[in-house]
């Protein structure tokens, strides 16, 4: 009875459900276009910038154990400036199909020569229709303070990060996506709730240290000594 009452369910509400299912399939191919060309976008940037810098490149290979089972799997090319010494892009690549770009991470520095934007994105060894990481990382310097907010390429907000001294404290706060409000003054209140801050720190600076306005996530970066 109950199986039928649910394939009667299923033949009546099927119409919906195929729509629901077009619907998801259509968001899914969306995100999966936008995601792979984020990859290939940025590592054309990646060869923009090795093209006007003097770099020194290490090599070496690694892999992964369980089910991948190959310890071998990927080359990983790590760039470095050679007159700053600093890394700029680390890529690995799968050593049975070198053509396979497998992960890859893009710093770039400000004039003080401390990270400022990261942008990461990977595949799994496997099933690789689209990456199964993006991120796009922004970091804030304010002070003795250090703050970095991370999305996906699709715009979500997933992590937020914040260490430091602050009126003489320490500080060092971590919010999941989950966790994460919307408005700065909510924030603010947050730390003052969790005691990450004292009730005299609600000057924090909510609009030029910890905005909730966030833009800017092309593959350009403001003073950047890595090129």
């Amino acid at each position: 009875m109950i199986r039928i009452f649910g394939l009667v369910l299923f033949l009546v509400f099927s119409p919906i459900i195929s729509n629901a299912q077009e619907k998801t399939v259509s968001v899914d191919l969306k995100r999966t276009k936008l995601w792979n060309q984020f990859v290939q976008d940025l590592y054309k940037f990646h060869q923009q910038r090795v093209a006007t810098l003097d770099t020194r490149i290490e090599t070496s290979n690694g892999g992964y154990g369980g089910t991948t089972n190959d310890l071998n799997f990927y080359r990983q090319d790590k760039y470095f400036d050679k007159h700053t010494g600093q890394l700029f892009a680390d890529i690995k690549w799968e050593n049975k199909n070198p053509e396979n770009l497998h992960a890859i991470e893009v710093y770039i520095y400000d004039s003080q020569g401390r990270i400022d934007k990261e942008y990461i994105a990977a595949y799994l060894p496997v099933h690789r229709n689209a990456p199964i990481q993006t991120l796009i990382n922004l970091h804030v310097y304010v002070d003795r303070l250090h703050s970095y907010r991370q999305f996906d390429v699709s715009d979500n907000r997933i992590f937020e990060f914040c260490e430091g001294v602050y009126a003489g404290e320490k500080v060092h706060i971590v919010l999941d996506e989950y966790e994460s409000p919307d408005a700065a003054d909510d924030l603010i209140q947050l730390f003052v709730d969790r005691e990450l801050v004292g009730s005299a720190s609600l000057n924090l600076a909510g609009n030029d240290f910890i905005s909730s306005d966030d833009s800017g996530f092309g593959l350009t970066g403001g003073s950047d000594t890595g090129g």
